[in-house]
Parts: structure tokens; sequence; C-alpha cells
């Protein structure tokens, strides 16, 4: 609520580009993408490269939620930051749209990222 509801007129509503689903002071990774794989899913993207306050041991949260069903789909101990890229399957339900973030939780268990809002996709 803090961050993603607003009013348009008398109705509140909610931003999914403000939602934040992860909270912290881990920095995420650079180059942050995402493509619609068809049959398989979403493909997601970073680069791979060592930053400051980093590991590369950290692991990537996944999350795609398709608002229309209330369905959320995700990972979160997925792929490690060295690796570059995690696949999160989907049900291949045709005309789903979902809304996507990406977020990173520490080696250590100890911190993660703030979560990157990476737009909507339509399977």
């Amino acid at each position: 609520m803090k961050n993603a509801i607003r009013m348009e007129g008398d109705t509140y509503v909610v931003d999914p580009s403000l939602m934040q689903v992860s909270f912290g002071d881990l920095p995420p990774a650079e180059e942050l993408k995402v493509e619609l794989i068809p049959g398989s899913g979403l493909k997601f993207s970073w680069n791979p490269e060592w930053l400051t306050d980093t590991n590369p041991d950290d692991q990537v949260m996944l999350l795609a939620y398709n608002t229309a069903a209330k369905e959320a789909h995700y990972t979160i101990t997925g792929q490690f930051r060295k690796t570059g890229w995690d696949l999160l399957p989907l049900p291949t339900n045709q005309g789903s749209s979902y809304e996507v973030y990406i977020a990173f939780v520490s080696a250590d268990r100890t911190r993660q990222s703030h979560s990157v809002y990476l737009g909507g996709i339509t399977v």
C-alpha cells in the first residue's frame, strides 16, 4: 500500500510499476531483462559481473503475477548471480498477462535487494 496504491478519481488503484515485492540494501544486478520463450516461460537475464557489496553466489528471485487470475508464479531461490540468467516456467494459457519482477537474495540469506519491475508481458 505504501508504494503502489494511488487514487484515480474516487477509486483506489494498484500501479504494478510501483509495487515493491522485495525490499533491502543488496544491490540488484545490472542490465536486467526478460523475454517470453513461447511454450517455456520467461527468460530473465542480467549482467553476471561482480558488483561492489555482492557475491557471485547471491540468488535471483523471480515473480510473474497474473492480475486477472490473481495467480503468482515465482521462485525465491533461483540461479546464482554469476549465472546471468534463469527461466521461470509459466502455464501456456494464451492471452494471459503478467506483471514481472526480479530481485536478489544474498548468499548468506541476511540481505535482499529492492525488486525491479520489468514490465507487463502477455503470453
